[in-house]
């Protein structure tokens, strides 16, 4: 009985981890933005973190013109 209850806990536990390894990715994003100071734009470089286990989000943000790098 302890052995069956063991091998449970093992597969279990290995699910979870598999669970947890397919939920998200993350990504560093950097992307322009324009800044307007004293009448003048300036554009400068923004990264940020991104984190999503959905590829359209991805995608939409690629549209919008983020650049990815995955982390």
């Amino acid at each position: 009985m302890r052995n069956e209850n063991s091998t449970m806990k093992v597969l279990a536990f290995s699910i979870f981890i598999l669970f947890l390894a397919g939920c998200s990715q993350c990504y560093e994003c950097t992307h322009t933005v324009e800044i307007i100071s004293n009448g003048q734009v300036i554009e400068e470089e923004a990264t940020e973190e991104f984190c999503t286990a959905v590829p359209s989000e991805l995608d939409a943000k690629e549209a919008a013109g983020f650049d990815f790098q995955g982390i």
